[in-house]
């Protein structure tokens, strides 16, 4: 009977059912669907914005390093570039080792270009240092004018050359001593102060020699030099004689003020005392008497150098003193080492 029922249902209404049952079930699993995408969206987003701010960290600390680089690149064209050979040298070695791919060959050729040019200078400062010894050991008094310049030359050249190397140039004080003073006996064995380190030094010096001199002011004996002004190149290596080498000088402050009074005309002192090291730049005479504080370099207005020398060798020749007397093309050299020589330049 329920067979037959069954026979009797229309099969029209077998298929709405069937229909109607997929459509549930379809909408069951898009249903299922959007809850898991909006499930797994939301721990997405949760787990994004969790981490969101280690990676804004990173990305600034990335950024940062970049920034740092790209600024170390920049203070090492600023600087370093007008650096001594040897810094050059350091910082090519590093960027050689460190820099990426692309620049390290270009940094190792840098490097080897660096290695070469020191080599040069070098040898630069080898030659010059061999010329100025011949020099100095073919000059038995005060140089001529000619040697003097070549000499000054010199010692410009090597000035450039130990400042481009990076280290201090032989025989020129950095510390207010004179390395040339251990190891030559003939040097002087004094430094030479200044009015910062003894405030008394002029006011002592004028009392010590105004017994001795009437015609010049002591004080004008204590000029340090044209080469002593800011800018040149023998600048900071001069100084003030020290205090045991002012009875050396007493002779001849002795002389120049005869001298004076028998001109009757005023005196200008270019230089009385030189340093070892200025000595030595300006290119005197190794033994020169500057150094033990017993000559002047000097001028007068209205004679020639000429004149000026002829008077001295008659102030010398009545037995008034025993020394040099040079002469140069705008001033002339007198000293007292106690036997006479002359010179012209």
């Amino acid at each position: 009977m329920a067979d037959s029922k069954s026979e009797n249902f229309p099969k029209d209404e077998i298929s709405k059912f069937i229909h109607l049952h997929d459509s549930i079930e379809l909408k069951k699993y898009e249903t299922r669907w959007s809850f898991y995408k909006v499930l797994a969206g939301s721990t997405l987003v949760g787990i994004v914005a969790a981490l969101l701010p280690f990676i804004l960290d990173a990305v600034a600390a990335y950024r940062q390093g970049t920034l740092d680089h790209r600024g170390f690149i920049e203070r090492y064209t600023d600087n370093a570039l007008n650096q001594d050979i040897e810094l050059r040298i350091r910082f090519s070695e590093y960027f050689s080792l460190m820099a990426d791919d692309g620049t390290r060959q270009q940094w190792k050729d840098y490097h080897v270009g660096l290695l070469d040019a020191r080599r040069k200078v070098r040898t630069k400062i080898i030659e010059l240092e061999t010329e100025r010894a011949k020099i100095i050991a073919e000059t038995n008094d005060e140089p001529s004018e000619k040697q003097q310049i070549r000499l000054a030359i010199i010692s410009r050249e090597l000035s450039w050359a130990v400042g481009e190397m990076g280290y201090a140039e032989r025989n020129v004080s950095i510390t207010q001593t004179d390395p040339k003073i251990e190891s030559d006996p003939s040097a002087n064995r004094f430094s030479p102060v200044s009015i910062e380190e003894d405030p008394t030094y002029v006011e002592d010096f004028i009392e010590f020699l105004s017994p001795h001199v009437k015609q010049i002011e002591p004080e004008e004996f204590l000029l340090t030099g044209a080469g002593s002004r800011p800018g040149h190149r023998c600048a900071g290596l001069n100084g003030l004689p020290p205090r045991q080498l002012w009875p050396n000088f007493i002779p001849v402050a002795q002389v120049l003020d005869e001298f004076r009074s028998r001109i009757g005309k005023p005196v200008s002192i270019v230089v009385a005392y030189r340093s070892t090291a200025y000595n030595a730049c300006v290119g005197g005479a190794r033994n020169s008497q500057h150094i033990q504080f017993r000559a002047v370099d000097f001028m007068v207005d209205g004679m020639n150098t000429r004149e000026i020398a002829n008077v001295l060798r008659q102030m010398r020749s009545s037995g008034l003193f025993s020394g040099g007397i040079g002469t140069y093309s705008s001033f002339v050299h007198v000293d007292t080492r106690g036997s006479n020589h002359d010179w012209q330049s």
